[in-house]
């Protein structure tokens, strides 16, 4: 999945509004919407602040092991988990 289908995809499963992620991301009303639209980079810390606030963990997952990173926007939470 494309980031931006994955934005849109989270969007519209948590129920919420591009404007309203936007808010609750201390960002511009209208950056999320931009974001979900546009084909480009979005950087991983960006990612997980739309996937937490949609009620979203974004993951790194080891095809090999399944050891899984948690990518925590706050970037307090450094552990790994299982």
């Amino acid at each position: 999945m494309k980031v931006n289908d994955a934005i849109s995809h989270m969007l519209e499963t948590s129920g919420r509004s591009a404007y309203n992620v936007s808010l609750a991301m201390n960002r511009a009303h209208s950056y999320v919407n931009s974001l979900s639209k546009r084909k480009g980079f979005v950087s991983a810390h960006v990612l997980s602040s739309i996937a937490d606030v949609c009620g979203y963990d974004l993951l790194l997952v080891n095809r090999q092991t399944g050891e899984t990173i948690l990518i925590d926007p706050t970037g307090q939470d450094e552990s790994k988990t299982d």
